[in-house]
């Protein structure tokens, strides 16, 4: 079935993001040297995409970025928007301009098709059942609306504390710029079922060198969509994201196996550079050696992007957080303890929409 996408893809042709290996008028040398980034959110995070917006103001070289989109992904979508114009907007600083919050319809427009069916249903109702599915859907789709031939994906739990440019993200000849790493055995079965899907041979030897599987996660965009049309060839039907939960699929592998099987190797749109970022996920690193080797990994002079899982505040494991924390005053992200406190803390959010519910003052802040 592949091979019927395959050849599809090749009547469309290879898009605009051509590998100088494989020849072509155009090369991505060529290509645009800014990106788009894309970030997708719901409300129990909107303190943490606050502090993303702070971040890029500060740290993100304003020549390399073309526009901001945030997708509000959460279940009572006019909430997110109200608190996201109250709290989290103004944070942006000279992006500001660049920034295009997209919600349900909005987002239906940019994509060109009715959202709700596209998702299986109602937005705010399949976002709830759906969560981390739908995230993970979105960011598939974010290539059909974003202005850049290459876009950034961020989760709201990523903030920079150091400077950023282009050259971080573009390599001299085009390419784009990622840490590689070696699948674990706990998610091997995901990129063995991506593999199978689009022909990819010999996964054994792909385990290591593998692009990311968390954010940031650099895509070109016309790769991402051809993807889509091939998936959609395998699977015979539209992708939505109720198809796609039933597929049982991780984006970012299905990306990667996606290159592997078109391409048999990804070395023509990405070259190998130094870690980019560390995350305190929900369990991960536990207290010991497991944090310690991620705390070494914070001191490493390339890294410029801290992530925080919402599900670590309120585990609150280990000693990490600290280290952010310290990590946060020395950037000149926060102003003291009160704001380490409230960046270091989930909101509380009740489903009602009436009055004062966010848990926030919304001007906390300089």
């Amino acid at each position: 079935m592949f091979h019927q996408a395959n050849s599809i893809l090749r009547q469309q042709g290879k898009g605009a993001v051509q590998s100088p290996l494989h020849g072509g008028n155009e090369t991505i040398a060529q290509a645009s040297r800014q990106l788009d980034v894309v970030t997708i959110a719901f409300m129990p995070e909107i303190r943490l995409l606050q502090l993303q917006a702070r971040s890029l103001a500060r740290f993100l070289a304003p020549d390399a970025v073309s526009r901001i989109w945030v997708i509000n992904n959460d279940p009572q979508p006019k909430r997110f928007e109200r608190a996201f114009n109250e709290v989290v907007l103004d944070d942006y600083g000279l992006f500001r301009e660049k920034v295009t919050l997209l919600n349900p319809r909005s987002l239906a427009r940019s994509l060109g098709r009715p959202l709700g069916r596209s998702l299986g249903g109602s937005l705010g109702q399949r976002t709830a059942r759906h969560g981390w599915w739908s995230q993970q859907y979105l960011k598939i789709r974010a290539a059909g609306f974003v202005s850049q031939p290459q876009y950034l994906l961020l989760d709201a739990k990523n903030h920079f504390f150091r400077p950023v440019t282009a050259s971080r993200f573009f390599a001299d000849d085009g390419r784009l710029i990622t840490h590689r790493y070696r699948i674990i055995d706990q998610y091997r079965r995901y990129f063995d079922r991506a593999c199978r899907l689009f022909g990819a041979s010999d996964p054994d030897r792909r385990l290591d060198g593998a692009l990311p599987t968390a954010t940031p996660f650099l895509v070109h965009t016309d790769e991402m969509l051809a993807m889509t049309t091939a998936l959609e060839v395998v699977i015979g039907c539209p992708l939505t994201v109720r198809t796609y939960r039933a597929l049982n699929l991780l984006e970012f592998y299905l990306y990667y196996a996606f290159l592997l099987g078109r391409y048999d190797t990804v070395e023509d749109h990405y070259v190998t550079g130094p870690r980019a970022t560390v995350t305190a996920f929900h369990r991960f690193p536990a207290p010991g050696e497991d944090e310690r080797m991620v705390l070494s990994w914070i001191e490493e002079p390339d890294l410029y992007c801290l992530g925080l899982h919402r599900r670590r505040l309120e585990t609150r494991d280990g000693t990490i957080l600290d280290r952010f924390a310290d990590i946060w005053r020395d950037a000149g992200l926060v102003d003291g303890a009160e704001e380490v406190r409230y960046f270091q803390s989930v909101p509380p959010v009740r489903n009602s929409l009436a009055g004062s519910f966010f848990g926030w003052r919304p001007r906390l802040f300089r």
